[in-house]
């Protein structure tokens, strides 16, 4: 039990340890490796997107798009948007 502790709370470091925020468009993004995968991920918690690939590169650079099509099926679907962050 006390290894499978030890190896969570590594993995929670690692995690943390690798955290970035951007702002796109008034909101913000995290940015972080999953530890288990060695994938990066970027989610924007306020639009609702993730996404995920295997590089930072990869992950900054889709964030936007996914937010923007996010927020086109929010406007579709006559929900109000959530407001910018910043």
């Amino acid at each position: 039990m006390e290894g499978r502790m030890e190896e969570h709370l590594w993995l929670v470091h690692q995690m943390v340890a690798s955290i970035e925020i951007m702002l796109v468009d008034g909101y913000f993004v995290k940015l972080w490796v999953d530890p288990e995968t060695e994938r990066w991920i970027a989610d924007c918690p306020t639009v609702k997107a993730v996404v995920e690939y295997a590089s930072r590169d990869e992950v900054a650079a889709a964030i936007p798009e996914a937010m923007a099509d996010m927020l086109e099926v929010l406007t579709e679907m006559g929900v109000p948007l959530p407001p910018k962050d910043v």
